[in-house]
């Protein structure tokens, strides 16, 4: 385990917000309760999205948007098959029920390759296939709870979409050290769970040893969402993304936060320690192809799009969080030199 005293660990939100300031309230109108046409925009130029649930046991499958797997059933529900290798085996008690998962929480991140900016959405499954039913995947209805926008600021650090370095070597070290960009599932202390991209360059997660690893934790929207999760409720789980591979390293454990120096300082970029970070002390880890990342082929170029086919990414947060009357549209270009101040100074 990586050493830190206990007063380098971030304990309270409170201590938290010692260290990240608080943000402008303003931006919890950010979140819609629903589906609304800036987020079906985007989910229908998506490729592919990445699902976690609250029993982390299940794995993070990827999903492929554009082969049949998925649709939207309504402003607040969603359809989605995952394979059912990725799940853990059914109980006695699930069986009898004939249902697995329900009401489970459940989070989706879309990623369009090209773009930026991504989309998260959480919400409850709401139903799933009959046990009874032995077909290749688990169907699942997620009912909505909040959809919202999210910045473009990991992929850039991550230059996701620039680098094709193919991991000709998947092991679990080689992973880590070729992963520009890394999902974080976190959970609050109800299990209501938050799927959040990580990005920098290669190698950016350090692997302490074999049970621990050190993520850093970069200048964001000080909204903080997965920091305040880990300090209610430990429990994580992490996908390692190598850009040119189809091999995702699926990774569970507990973590917590430190402001030890001593873990920080070989973290900075461009001289510029970062404030915490999340030490993770490894459960299981899991390595496997994805047939969602093969199919959709979102490494290569000509499956790229065009930002410019999306409705700006300050046009689509400045309506969601203004509206879309005489206030939002007076609001879009100070919320457009925010974002670009922010892209410019992404440490």
């Amino acid at each position: 385990m990586p050493v830190t005293s206990n007063s380098n660990r971030v304990t309270s939100e409170e201590a938290l917000r010692k260290i990240i300031k608080s943000y402008p309230k303003i931006l919890d109108k950010r979140i819609q309760p629903t589906l609304d046409d800036y987020s079906i925009e985007f989910i229908s130029q998506a490729s592919v999205a990445a699902v976690t649930f609250s029993d982390l046991s299940l794995g993070m499958p990827i999903v492929d948007l554009k082969g049949g797997q998925f649709s939207i059933d309504s402003h607040s529900s969603l359809s989605f098959s995952i394979p059912s290798a990725s799940t853990a085996p059914l109980t006695a008690a699930e069986e009898n029920n004939n249902l697995y998962m329900h009401n489970m929480p459940c989070s989706v991140y879309f990623l369009i390759p090209g773009v930026g900016h991504g989309l998260r959405i959480n919400g409850n499954v709401r139903q799933i296939k009959c046990a009874d039913n032995q077909g290749p995947d688990i169907n699942i209805v997620l009912n909505i709870h909040s959809v919202y926008l999210h910045c473009a600021r990991a992929i850039t650090r991550a230059k996701l979409w620039d680098n094709q370095t193919t991991s000709h070597n998947p092991t679990v070290k080689n992973i880590i050290e070729n992963s520009p960009y890394v999902l974080l599932s976190t959970q609050d202390a109800l299990g209501n769970t938050e799927l959040s991209p990580r990005g920098d360059p290669a190698g950016f997660v350090k692997l302490i040893d074999e049970s621990n690893l050190l993520l850093p934790e970069r200048p964001g929207n000080k909204i903080a969402v997965s920091l305040t999760n880990i300090i209610n409720n430990p429990a994580v789980g992490l996908s390692f993304l190598v850009p040119g591979s189809k091999t995702v390293l699926y990774v569970v454990g507990n973590a917590y936060l430190t402001t030890d120096p001593i873990l920080l300082k070989p973290l900075a970029i461009n001289d510029k320690v970062p404030k915490v970070a999340i030490s993770i002390s490894i459960n299981s880890l899991s390595l496997g192809d994805s047939a969602a990342i093969e199919r959709a082929q979102i490494w290569k170029k000509e499956n790229h799009v065009s930002s410019k086919s999306l409705t700006p990414f300050s046009k689509a947060l400045t309506a969601h969080i203004q509206g879309e009357g005489l206030l939002g549209k007076l609001s879009n270009p100070i919320m457009s030199g925010i974002i670009k101040h922010d892209m410019n100074n992404l440490y």
